[in-house]
């Protein structure tokens, strides 16, 4: 088992300077440096009752390479593994990522699941915003709106700009929808160029 933690290090030392998590910008991509930390994941994987952490790193290599449903499939195996191993990490871990790339791959009813199911581990302005993109896809305005307002009140409390303002553009589009302004966007990349525009 300590052989098989230190190909995890590994390939993890190998992958994080170019993994976004943790609010922090990720450094350019290092394909060696990258491809080398996949081979080890996928040796790993090879390995019966092999833990969850190691399809979630999986998923992030594959989110750096924008290779969205690779990304997705590894995530979600994360998740089914998490539950049973460590309920209490799958939040931070797992069920965020998992999240955000349903709604990457346009499987916008589980996102709308998965993100609802990562605010009932933590109440967090992204996780609120990333549940109202969901509801607006499948035309649930109202509780779309319920959510940005926590999501902006929570955002101005801790100096979040980013998740106020791009909060604010959504509620804009929801009004503009509503008012028969705009078209209702019908997918996640619609919803996206919509408030792209709207920001300007």
């Amino acid at each position: 088992m300590d052989e098989l933690k230190k190909k995890y290090q590994k390939a993890f030392d190998l992958a994080q300077p170019y993994l976004y998590f943790d609010g922090k910008d990720p450094e350019p991509p290092d394909e060696e440096k990258l491809n080398e930390a996949m081979s080890i994941c996928i040796e790993l994987i090879g390995i019966p009752h092999i833990s969850w952490a190691i399809y979630w790193l999986k998923g992030k290599i594959h989110q750096t390479c924008e290779q969205a449903e690779e990304s997705y499939k590894c995530f979600k195996q994360a998740f089914e593994k998490a539950k049973d191993e460590d309920p209490v990490q799958l939040h931070a871990c797992v069920i965020r990522e998992l999240a955000w790339s349903c709604l990457i791959v346009e499987k916008i009813e589980e996102a709308r699941y998965y993100t609802k199911l990562a605010i009932e581990f933590e109440d967090d302005p992204g996780l609120l915003s990333n549940h109202a993109l969901a509801l607006i896809v499948l035309q649930e305005y109202d509780q779309a709106k319920e959510y940005l307002s926590r999501a902006i009140d929570q955002a101005k409390g801790r100096g979040d700009t980013w998740v106020e303002t791009t909060g604010q553009c959504l509620v804009t589009i929801i009004s503009k929808i509503e008012s028969g302004t705009i078209a209702p966007p019908t997918t996640y990349a619609g919803l996206i160029d919509l408030a792209i525009e709207k920001l300007g």
